[in-house]
């Protein structure tokens, strides 16, 4: 399975292990130049020389997405910022200042045009890429989104947070489809399946929720972890759901059997 996009901020010991060694390239990065501090643009900018205020004052990433295309690596801050970087020379080539709180999520479309990311400043942003023009602003959720997933299509947006929901999005005008409640707890993670019809979520409240994307219905839930769930996976052919928490697990799931119990591997 291709996994594009890594959350530091979510327990998994795998994704912290890749946030940290990022954020060890991109300090190597930094220091190997010997060039002077840039201040964080207001707007989008191209720059040759790497932004080390970012590193000086260590500020984490708590997120990481590649392209579909290979070609560039964006990297999520919590001063709010997201970074672009050349993927084979690595060199940072844009930085844009995208929220007023910590960037908690990015999610890169298929076709590589569109860029999602999920603040603590409680909105969702689209943008257009590679040049970064705003494409729309997702309103709705009442405390820090922690992550969000972009169907398959690119045509809608799954977020969730700290208010327990999940909420899903229009891209094209940013409008609210619907909001999903269930979980009793903030809720840490979505996924789409790869036919797009099913979400998958996971949070605090121990338990993995499946939803009908078209009824924004319930279907399914999945319970098993002793601790938070802080990810959720599907197989590129949509029949396992992977899931892993703080109880030290990594579960997978039969989607179609809700009677089967998951397979367990110990981390």
């Amino acid at each position: 399975m291709t996994i594009s996009v890594f959350r530091s901020g979510k327990g998994s010991r795998l994704a912290n292990a890749l946030a940290a060694f990022v954020g060890l390239c991109l300090f190597v990065l930094v220091e190997s130049t010997g060039l002077a501090d840039e201040p964080v643009p207001d707007e989008p900018s191209e720059f040759e020389a790497s932004p080390s205020a970012l590193l000086r004052d260590s500020i984490d990433v708590l997120s990481i997405a590649v392209s579909p295309t290979n070609e560039h690596i964006y990297a999520a801050f919590h001063d709010g910022s997201v970074m672009t970087l050349e993927r084979v020379t690595r060199r940072p080539i844009r930085l844009v200042a995208c929220h007023d709180g910590p960037v908690s999520d990015l999610a890169v479309s298929t076709t590589g045009d569109l860029l999602i990311t999920a603040s603590h400043d409680k909105t969702v942003k689209a943008w257009r890429l590679p040049n970064f023009e705003p494409a729309g602003v997702m309103s709705g959720h009442t405390n820090r989104v922690v992550a969000v997933a972009l169907s398959p299509d690119g045509r809608t947006v799954a977020s969730c947070g700290y208010d327990k929901t999940v909420r899903l999005w229009n891209v094209e005008d940013g409008t609210e489809r619907g909001v999903l409640a269930g979980h009793h707890a903030t809720v840490r993670d979505v996924a789409f399946s790869a036919d797009g019809l099913t979400l998958a979520s996971a949070g605090d409240d121990q338990v993995v929720r499946l939803w009908n994307v078209k009824s924004l219905t319930e279907v399914a839930t999945r319970s098993g972890h002793a601790g938070r769930v802080r990810s959720v996976e599907f197989s590129p052919d949509g029949k396992t759901l992977a899931s892993g928490g703080e109880d030290g697990a990594i579960l997978v799931w039969n989607v179609a059997d809700a009677d089967a119990e998951p397979t367990t591997h110990d981390t």
